[in-house]
């Protein structure tokens, strides 16, 4: 997400959740093209899952790539759960 406020509050609001369960969790944002910067930021920290949401870019970029979650499976950088 490009604002920083909104992306502040997701990662709270899935803090809120996910502190009820026994897990490690790290809530990050970066900033950068999606398709590109999330695999090389899960590769560089050692992560093994990655949550995301279903909704992304529509246009040339999904025509020419796919959605970002296709293209972290493709990566195969860490398992992949997307929320709808």
């Amino acid at each position: 997400n490009s604002d920083p406020e909104q992306s502040k509050e997701i990662l709270q609001e899935a803090k809120a959740y996910l502190d009820a369960h026994p897990m490690v969790v790290k809530y990050d944002s970066i900033k950068g093209t999606a398709h590109k910067d999330i695999p090389e930021y899960v590769k560089q920290h050692g992560h093994d899952l990655v949550v995301l949401g279903a909704h992304g870019h529509l246009g040339i970029v999904e025509l020419l790539l796919g959605t970002t979650t296709e293209y972290l499976l493709w990566q195969g950088a860490a398992h992949v759960f997307v929320d709808r």
